[in-house]
């Protein structure tokens, strides 16, 4: 888990801005930066979404709508574990069993009513504990996900900068190369997390 002030911090040290931090004019409490995150988690989403397996009964449909795990954004794997008419049958011969499943949120369509192991997949989702904004499924040893973001507000503080100075600093000397900086980070990225998770990809 990780609030906004955990990543916010987390990004000064990856970006090298902790040094300007002051002059950004934003900080983790932000609603730019908040619409930042967000934006960057539902990326990471596409390519590292939260699963989660486990086993329900379904008698031929089952509405996730109650679900103690909630409702989930995609079904990758329904298998079917368990049939009463089947109940003499060995696992293996079960396997042999055709089972179609398809997902229409928040209702899982099965072929065959029994027990299925299902894999689930959701978004990551930014939660607002009593003004705290957090978010429970990324931890600090997420490093893609810290590094799309800090591609992303490295080019956001380089358009930014590009008409801004402080105090006489040439502070917008350098906006042209944090926007081709920022570019070649989310660009790298992107190329890891499609390289680390590529049978994720056809769910979106």
């Amino acid at each position: 888990m990780v609030t906004f002030k955990d990543i916010w911090d987390r990004l000064m040290l990856d970006t090298g801005q902790y040094l300007y931090e002051s002059a950004l004019k934003i900080d983790s409490t932000d609603n730019r930066f908040n619409l930042l995150v967000r934006g960057v988690l539902g990326t990471y989403s596409k390519y590292m979404p939260v699963e989660k397996n486990f086993n329900r009964t379904i008698d031929l449909s089952y509405d996730f709508t109650n679900d103690s795990e909630g409702i989930p954004d995609w079904i990758s794997s329904a298998v079917l574990v368990s049939y009463p008419l089947y109940q003499f049958v060995s696992n293996n011969d079960l396997n042999l069993i055709n089972v179609f499943h398809e997902y229409r949120k928040p209702v899982l369509y099965v072929s065959i009513a029994g027990e299925y192991e299902i894999t689930a997949l959701y978004n990551h989702e930014v939660i607002d504990d009593n003004g705290v904004w957090k978010i429970d499924t990324i931890s600090d040893s997420d490093d893609l996900f810290f590094k799309l973001l800090a591609g992303r507000f490295l080019q956001l503080i380089g358009r930014s900068r590009r008409a801004f100075t402080l105090n006489d600093l040439p502070i917008s000397s350098d906006a042209d190369s944090l926007v081709s900086e920022g570019k070649e980070m989310e660009q790298e990225a992107l190329e890891q997390l499609g390289e680390e998770s590529k049978w994720y990809l056809c769910w979106k």
